[in-house]
């Protein structure tokens, strides 16, 4: 049986950097995140208004929530749309309505049409600002790596 050993070498200054950094690594994840849900808030609530969901029969635009930012240990969170709540078939929520017209329900099928489908438009035209964010997010870390 052959005996392999690996020794690495140079790692303990990159790890200082790392550790020394964490709290702008932290600092720049999060506003990477919250300028990426902001960017997929204002797509959706354009794409919700070009569907006329603020006409006075659906206010559902006006009723949704804002952005929720957080952190899960190392990971940061963003929460784009609605908070549903509890299930009420006779008194739905705003989110209900909006997730069942673009979705769809066990009896009713979701829209066809692809003008009806708000969300996967909205992910579409945010998707290149959003990776625009991520981007620069990472080059600013590696660059204070450097």
């Amino acid at each position: 049986m052959a005996r392999l050993k690996i020794q690495l070498e140079g790692f303990d200054d990159l790890l200082k950097k790392i550790e020394k950094a964490e709290g702008d690594i932290n600092k720049a994840t999060d506003s990477a995140i919250r300028s990426s849900a902001y960017a997929m808030d204002n797509a959706l609530r354009a794409e919700m208004n070009a569907e006329n969901f603020d006409s006075p029969k659906h206010k559902i635009v006006k009723q949704m929530d804002e952005p929720e930012i957080f952190w899960s240990g190392n990971t940061c969170i963003a929460k784009v749309g609605y908070k549903l709540g509890e299930y009420d078939p006779k008194n739905l929520s705003e989110g209900f309505k909006a997730l069942f017209f673009n979705y769809g329900t066990p009896r009713r099928a979701p829209s066809k049409e692809p003008k009806h489908l708000y969300v996967k438009k909205a992910k579409k035209k945010v998707s290149r600002q959003i990776k625009k964010n991520q981007e620069e997010v990472l080059n600013k870390i590696l660059g204070r790596l450097k």
